[in-house]
């Protein structure tokens, strides 16, 4: 069975997309501070890891 196409999910004031290499940049950007990668209940890499 293939794989299915990537969805985006569009809404008056979201939009839900899959993950992708294009994310890479901003997503460094929001775990910059450093501080995410502490928090007990969730896994964020650090930048250098992303």
């Amino acid at each position: 069975m293939p794989w299915p196409d990537p969805v985006t999910l569009r809404g008056q004031h979201a939009r839900l997309e899959p993950l992708s290499h294009q994310h890479r940049e901003a997503l460094v950007e929001a775990v910059k501070d450093g501080e995410l990668s502490k928090l007990w209940y969730t896994a964020i890499p650090l930048p250098e890891n992303m």
